[in-house]
């Protein structure tokens, strides 16, 4: 054909491993159809799409809440500069959320949850067509096997944490993951295997893994597959692995540890990470049971002290503000915080509510913060027990008005 399309994804720091997923997805699938490019600055971008050119140029957009007022903005700007002669899509957890503020914004599609196949199927139609489909929310097509995509875009050399599992059995109602990916899906480990010696290859030994429970891979009947995770790890070790599991991007849920202790000694022999990540959410009995968190706080002061146990420093996950939480729910929190501190010598890694698009909890207003909770968390973050971005988040919900806030 005489013209051929220019594709370009706008990166951050944010959504930088949707990005380098998408692109090996379309180096797999669609190698030839396009000049593909991964800008990293709004600037950039607008200088690519104002060059003179024979090819037609698409930007893709993956919209998270960080970044959505801005990306949002982004949009509009490409649209008035250049009209009919860029095509925007975007998708990601915001874009399945408020497909319609987007697109009214200047985006020309959107695509809803799950997008491997729909976005292949576009781009294809697209490259042979060069028109838009009458449909401009695009709804999830049938995935192949999970196993069929791959986890990074290996053959530029850029590389993100390999995504085990998708979906999350447990339904906390602040959480996008079980409403954006209800069918759980996971990958194998002959799959890890084939990109772990690819990463070989370039010299990377270290292997991140993104799933939202550490402990559910392969899980039976909601417990812990232990034997299944010993082998999983076990075998990439033996074979030189560094492995780093259940810490950032990923966590564990509380009862999977105190169900199955042991599996604290398995971590310890064959991981390198020194954290693991426990999500817990409150100190308050009553959230715990508003948010549908199906555990109580028992269970993770025992989930704490079993990884403690093994040497592991474990970084708990708070959240405050929540729909309906009053003053004495956050002095729980916080006194539940300085009893862990103390004793086992937990970090605290805390958030403010944000409200998430397709969860239960998406039209409900978060609660502002007192003075003296916050001058509380000031002090724990002083001494090193808190750290995040709980004030940054705050700033978010509320903006600039410290009398809301």
């Amino acid at each position: 054909m005489a013209k051929k399309i220019r594709f370009f994804f706008r990166r951050t720091n944010l959504n930088r491993y949707t990005i380098t997923y998408l692109t090996a997805l379309l180096d797999e699938y669609l190698p030839d159809f396009f000049e593909l490019k991964i800008v990293d600055g709004f600037g950039e971008l607008y200088k690519e799409l104002s060059l003179n050119s024979e090819f037609i140029s698409v930007v893709g957009y993956s919209l998270g809440v960080w970044e959505f007022k801005k990306h949002l903005e982004e949009i509009s700007q490409l649209k008035r500069s250049f009209k009919d002669k860029v095509i925007i899509i975007s998708g990601g957890p915001q874009a399945s959320g408020l497909p319609e503020e987007i697109l009214d914004r200047g985006a020309d599609l959107v695509f809803i949850g799950e997008a491997e196949e729909s976005l292949l199927s576009f781009l294809k139609d697209f490259y042979h067509s060069l028109e838009l489909p009458s449909e401009r929310i695009i709804k999830p097509q049938p995935l192949q096997d999970f196993n069929s995509y791959p986890p990074f875009a290996y053959k530029r050399g850029i590389f993100s944490p390999i995504e085990l599992r998708r979906g999350c059995e447990n339904k906390c109602f602040f959480c996008q993951t079980p409403y954006l990916f209800p069918q759980i899906r996971e990958r194998d480990l002959d799959y890890v295997k084939k990109y772990a010696n690819l990463l070989k290859e370039q010299g990377k030994k270290d292997l991140f893994f993104l799933l939202p429970d550490g402990l559910s891979y392969k899980q039976k009947n909601k417990g812990v597959n232990i034997t299944y995770l010993e082998k999983f790890l076990k075998e990439l070790s033996e074979e030189g692995f560094n492995l780093c599991w259940g810490y950032f991007p990923s966590e564990v849920f509380p009862t999977r540890v105190v169900n199955t202790p042991q599996v604290a000694k398995v971590l310890k022999k064959y991981v390198q990470n020194k954290k693991i990540s426990l999500g817990c959410q409150t100190g308050s009995p009553r959230i715990l049971e508003l948010i549908n968190r199906d555990h109580t706080l028992e269970d993770v002061r025992k989930a704490v002290k079993v990884l403690r146990e093994e040497g592991f420093q474990v970084i708990v996950d708070i959240i405050l503000g929540f729909p309906q939480e009053e003053l004495s729910d956050r002095w729980q929190t916080l006194n539940f915080i300085k009893d862990l501190a103390q004793n086992y010598q937990a970090k605290f890694n805390l958030h403010y509510f944000i409200r998430l698009p397709q969860t239960p909890f998406f039209k409900l207003k978060p609660t502002p913060i007192e003075e003296e909770i916050k001058d509380e968390i000031y002090s724990l973050m002083k001494k090193g027990i808190a750290f995040g971005n709980f004030f940054k988040q705050l700033k978010t919900a509320f903006g600039n008005n410290k009398n809301e806030a």
